[in-house]
């Protein structure tokens, strides 16, 4: 029978500062850290035991408070070829989300790169500052740098 238990601790803001998961049975454990900073927002996060993606760093938007961009740092030992997962949102002079897209680098058990998966969607408002449309495309590439499972779509949102 497998069991989980998850502890967390908080800030006294009450923001997540870690968590511990532990499998019964098993010595597996994902311990995760986190520093916010002064209105709650992470701006720093560590898993504990990752040798891929030891630490990220989240930057964000003065005065708005809106995430721009989520950043792996560098780890102490990568594998060749490693580079930064990444995150990042672009917005419009109303605040509105205008561009948003991810880069994430999936590696197998030898430290090679099997693939490389991107998200990125675009998002146009009318006067309203309604959405009106979206374009998102997705896709995969192999680690020879060949698209693979290339998806997309354009949606038009329309109100009474």
């Amino acid at each position: 029978m497998m069991g989980e238990t998850v502890e967390s601790w908080y800030s006294g803001l009450g923001s997540v500062i870690a968590t511990d998961v532990s499998y019964a049975n098993s010595a597996t454990r994902n311990v995760e850290e986190f520093r916010s900073n002064a209105v709650g927002s992470v701006e720093w996060k560590r898993v504990q035991g990752s040798v891929i993606d030891p630490e990220h760093d989240y930057s964000y938007r003065m005065g708005s408070g809106r995430l721009e961009k989520l950043i792996s740092r560098y780890p102490a030992n990568p594998p060749q070829g490693w580079l930064p997962d990444t995150t990042y949102n672009t917005f419009d002079g109303a605040g509105s989300v205008r561009y948003s897209g991810r880069r994430e680098y999936l590696w197998n058990g030898g430290g090679s790169s099997l693939a490389t998966e991107r998200a990125a969607s675009a998002s146009f408002y009318g006067a309203d500052r309604k959405l009106m449309v979206q374009q998102s495309y997705s896709d995969s590439l192999n680690n020879f740098g060949i698209s693979q499972r290339g998806r997309g779509a354009y949606q038009e949102y329309w109100y009474d």
